[in-house]
């Protein structure tokens, strides 16, 4: 369930996401487990401060998708050259005329 409010709510690939959620431990009630530093600005605080803005918007409205959206890097399922863009809300293309949705899930 958890994937596939995931899905729908950042735009993944359902199969993709179905696929990886034992990788990202999804099911576990453990915090997520923190990515290597990055620096300033880093990706991680952009998908930190992302959670805040749906969980203020409602669209985030428990804790298991709260800790999914944490855990998930939704720059791996963009190409390697918006990666810095992952966060922003708007949607991204991805190839063959396609794109990732916004994240605010509309």
């Amino acid at each position: 369930m958890v994937v596939r409010c995931l899905a729908l709510t950042f735009g993944w690939p359902l199969a993709l996401t179905a696929n990886a959620a034992s990788e990202w431990n999804l099911n576990s009630k453990a915090s997520p487990r923190p990515s290597p530093a990055r620096g300033e600005g880093s990706l991680e605080e952009e998908r930190a401060e992302l959670v805040k803005r749906l969980e203020m918007l409602g669209v985030i409205r428990t804790p298991e998708v709260r800790r999914a959206a944490l855990t998930v890097p939704r720059e791996e399922f963009v190409p390697e050259h918006l990666r810095r863009d992952a966060y922003r809300d708007a949607p991204l293309p991805i190839g063959e005329g396609q794109t990732i949705s916004a994240p605010h899930g509309r």
